[in-house]
């Protein structure tokens, strides 16, 4: 084992700044004004071509495109992705309420756009389960608010209503306004939001969010044809719909159900298999597609045995046609949580594939990335796009490694859309099902990993099963909201009710750990007091209440600091705390805390005396004081100074110590701040 000697002088604040701080312009560095003048200057002398080459990544990783090394893997991965594309983007566009070949379009307009503005190389625009469902929730329920204001019954794409308004026109008026939405948030520069969606939350929305899409794929695939219900609860609603018809099942349905899900069974066992030996993955979606749509060709299953198909499948380009503006306050808070959703998603999966192949993501341009795709994509009558929980990892697998990947799949969608798409008419609709509820499989399985999260972690299990309750009994939308909102409260619960240490130090060494999970040496004229988390509003009385504990300080009746009217300033009673002497010719330990401190006394054994008493407040874990915390912590400050025992601050961070000394609280206690908690520790010894 190497061995560490340092020797230096101890040092307090003060000495440590007159030795070492820069005297020119010290403190306005620190300051926000400073910080936004740095990057104005920045934004200035930039040359146009970079905010060019920003916007369009395209023209960065291009150049790094090899054709002799990367053309071959990347025509083989856009293939197979191209396969996938297709038929979820059909399987999508049912949860969307609209016709299967609109999925056409999502798997080629706005690819294209992401292509040219994404910074993942990797991910795999178009359709995306989670946010066509919401997006077919919110058409539903406009659609059915205008119903029972007497408007005509409506149907899902055909029927127009009185106003001109269809399924169609209130799906493309939510693709431009998340796209919207999702641009003035990638110029306003909002990427940071990404930090406040934990995985745990991500990874319980998209689970939630899975079983709704699943579940609403049961009467497809079992050949009922029932109406589907929304709103709260919805997803147990289509369970007792489903139980209570089992006896009107399509029989005929149900075996091209099973007949699909059995080919996808073998043909994903064939690709586990075959993982080492094939070059890219088996695109299992398109050949059961395409196998099926043969034999219900070839069997006439529609007219002999009335199962349902795809039908008609337009080809050719939609004509450009502008969504409209009459119900953006109608659907303004859905298109504001699909927003969000995706922009949650796509960050987390863009990031996870990032780092395992070693380049940069960057947060605001997947913003704008998207926020296009969806704005420009609207006018070709295209629903909400999205990042795919599946499609990135076939891509990855298949040994993509630059969009080019998915120019090529919106080349073989092209094709399809031009040519080919009328051959897929005969394609049973059950087949569409059964593809999108195998591609949901790992969103699914992530309940499995709820055993590890809660011992690794009690409140992000908590996190995890109370954005899963919500979202899947509440809908996804709703859910969004709640979840996001018990998720904040969360935080403040851990930032309220941290955890509370007493350190000591380790023998010949600087080191200061845990008194009850290591073996220290406790020197009882001091005690090193620690909280783990920042010292604020939410818990600054808290604080107080634990060093009164571990000091063995008693409170009057009538003490409890009180909350001013109006205000979160803590008024504080000069006689709320009365501190004992315990200097005693006796050791005499402390009470036993109830809060897991290790007993302290201030006493020494040899009956020291009042100047020998010393408490060291570990602060490394203050990112920041609020007033309220500044002014509790001047407050015991000063009562332990009037009780004889002095206090030393160690290792606050510069914006820490900055906000201190500039509150008003501080004004003379100057020196009590220390570097490190050894250099606090010395100066008391």
């Amino acid at each position: 084992m190497a061995n560490i000697k340092i020797t230096r002088p101890s040092y307090s604040d003060q000495t440590l700044r007159g030795t070492f701080a820069r005297p020119e312009d010290n403190e306005f560095k620190v300051k926000w004004q400073y910080r936004l003048k740095q990057k104005v200057t920045a934004c200035k002398d930039a040359p146009w071509v970079s905010y060019l080459m920003a916007l369009f990544p395209i023209l960065t990783w291009l150049r790094q495109f090899n054709v002799r090394r990367h053309l071959l893997g990347e025509i083989l991965a856009g293939l197979t992705i191209g396969f996938v594309n297709v038929p979820q983007g059909m399987a999508f566009a049912g949860l969307a309420h609209l016709d299967p070949f609109y999925g056409l379009y999502v798997a080629f307009f706005p690819v294209i756009v992401y292509i040219f503005m994404g910074s993942c190389h990797h991910q795999s625009w178009g359709g995306f389960g989670v946010t066509a469902i919401i997006s077919g929730d919110a058409v539903v329920r406009v659609m059915a608010t205008k119903l029972e204001a007497g408007c005509a019954p409506m149907a899902p794409t055909s029927t127009v209503e009185p106003d001109g308004s269809t399924a169609l026109e209130l799906s493309i008026t939510i693709a431009l306004l998340v796209g919207s939405i999702q641009c003035i948030m990638g110029f306003l520069r909002m990427g940071f939001i990404s930090a406040y969606l934990s995985r745990s939350f991500i990874q319980a929305l998209s689970t939630g969010a899975a079983f709704h899409v699943a579940t609403s794929q049961l009467p497809t695939i079992l050949g009922l044809d029932l109406e589907r219900p929304h709103g709260a609860f919805s997803i147990i609603k289509i369970w007792i719909d489903v139980l209570s018809s089992l006896a009107h099942v399509n029989l005929a349905t149900l075996v091209v159900t099973l007949v699909a899900f059995l080919l996808l069974v073998i043909l994903a066992f064939t690709n586990y298999m075959l993982k080492e030996r094939r070059p890219v993955p088996i695109p299992m979606d398109m050949i059961v597609v395409v196998l099926i749509t043969i034999l219900s060709f070839a069997f006439k299953i529609e007219e002999e045995f009335d199962v349902e198909l795809v039908g008609e499948i337009r080809t050719g380009f939609p004509t450009p046609k502008a969504p409209s503006f009459d119900h953006f306050t109608d659907l303004i808070t859905d298109a504001l949580a699909i927003a969000l959703v995706t922009y949650a998603v796509n960050i987390s999966l863009c990031k996870t594939i990032a780092e395992q192949h070693d380049y940069e993501i960057d947060d605001n341009q997947e913003l704008l990335a998207s926020g296009f795709a969806n704005a420009i994509s609207s006018f070709f009558s295209c629903y909400v796009s999205g990042p795919s929980l599946s499609r990135i990892w076939i891509v990855e697998k298949a040994g993509g490694r630059f969009l080019i990947t998915s120019a090529v799949g919106c080349l073989f969608t092209l094709i399809v859309i031009l040519a080919l798409g009328q051959y897929l008419e005969p394609l049973p609709k059950a087949v569409l099902g059964v593809v999108l509820i195998f591609s949901l499989k790992k969103m699914i399985f992530q309940l499995s990993l709820l055993p590890a999260l809660y011992r690794q972690s009690k409140w992000d299990f908590v996190v995890w099963v109370v954005t899963f309750s919500a979202v899947f009994l509440l809908g996804v939308a709703p859910g969004l909201f709640v979840a996001l909102v018990f998720s904040f409260f969360a935080v403040a619960l851990r930032v309220q009710f941290p955890s509370y240490t007493t350190e000591g130090k380790v023998e010949g060494t600087e080191l200061f750990l845990d008194t009850e999970s290591f073996k220290t040496e406790v020197d009882r004229r001091f005690i090193v007091f620690h909280m783990q988390t920042s010292l604020c509003f939410l818990n600054a009385l808290c604080f107080k209440k634990k060093l009164k504990a571990l000091l063995r300080i008693e409170t009057t009746d009538n003490d409890e600091p009180v909350m001013s009217n109006g205000s979160n300033d803590i008024a504080l009673d000069d006689t709320d705390v009365i501190i004992h002497n315990v200097v005693s010719t006796a050791h005499t330990a402390a009470a036993p805390s109830s809060n897991g401190f290790s007993d302290v006394s201030l006493s020494t054994e040899r009956g020291g005396s009042a100047e020998e008493r010393s408490i060291l407040i570990n602060c490394a874990s203050f990112s920041f004081v609020d007033q309220d915390g500044a002014r509790v912590l001047a407050s015991v400050l000063e009562e332990l100074k009037a009780g004889g025992i002095s206090v030393r601050l160690a290792s606050c961070t510069e914006s820490v110590h900055q906000s201190l000394l500039q509150s008003s609280h501080f004004g003379d206690l100057t020196d009590v701040f220390y570097p490190s908690l050894l250099d606090a520790y010395m100066s008391a010894a």
